[in-house]
């Protein structure tokens, strides 16, 4: 004999409608819709249940009345697999975790590509951005999770932007700030993403107009500009 499916609304405190799907033997199965608490009941996911289990294809939506496809992509037993589609970003997941290289187009004034990599669900190996002309515009590496290593930004005509270490997710070391003509901005050191030591500023053309020094713990102890 076939269980019988009992569709079954649940609603918000507001008396809005929360969610409905079908419960066998009071466990959901089958496609089950979940709704925002606003009048308007714009919808929050939507997807496929098998014995109280996430599986198969679910969609998410942004909050309010736009409520357009934020992500998307396919559950097995509650853990996300396969190809998935997240706020612009396109990759793969196995047992749950990100693997592999990952995708983002970025919709600015014009097209950009970011590429990053995870290993097990963390950041590993180089992440690099790209202008629409196929520049590069940023390369980050990461090991198990955090930025570890060189960093470079660049401007979409290929000129250094800024360059740095990270060590464990954090600034570490020298880092310099560049315009986009190529003429120094900014330098000095970090440690553990706070700025120590001497700090010097530049302006347009390149000429020290002010100094900063800092402690050990990121107290500033002197500010001086630099008379022209």
């Amino acid at each position: 004999m076939v269980a019988q499916c009992d569709t079954t609304l649940i609603y918000w405190d507001s008396g809005n409608v929360k969610a409905k799907g079908c419960l066998i033997n009071n466990i959901k199965e089958g496609f089950w819709i979940y709704y925002q608490n606003y009048a308007s009941s714009p919808v929050d996911s939507s997807g496929y249940y098998s014995n109280g289990n996430k599986n198969g294809f679910w969609r998410y939506y942004s909050f309010g009345a736009n409520n357009e496809i934020i992500m998307q992509g396919e559950f097995k037993d509650n853990l996300k697999v396969g190809h998935w589609k997240e706020q612009g970003f396109e990759g793969t997941y196995f047992n749950g975790n990100k693997n592999g290289r990952w995708t983002n187009i970025v919709a600015t004034d014009s097209m950009q590509i970011d590429v990053i990599n995870y290993k097990n669900g963390l950041l590993e190996g180089d992440s690099k951005g790209y202008y629409s002309n196929g520049n590069l515009r940023f390369i980050t590496h990461y090991k198990k999770g955090f930025a570890e290593g060189m960093h470079f930004t660049y401007s979409d005509v290929g000129k250094i932007m800024s360059r740095g270490k990270y060590k464990r997710g954090q600034m570490n070391g020298k880092w310099s700030v560049y315009d986009d003509k190529g003429f120094i901005v900014s330098k000095g050191r970090y440690n553990k993403g706070i700025k120590i030591g001497v700090w010097l500023y530049y302006d347009e053309l390149g000429v020290l107009i002010k100094k900063e020094v800092f402690d050990k713990i990121g107290n500033l102890i002197l500010s001086e500009t630099i008379p022209r």
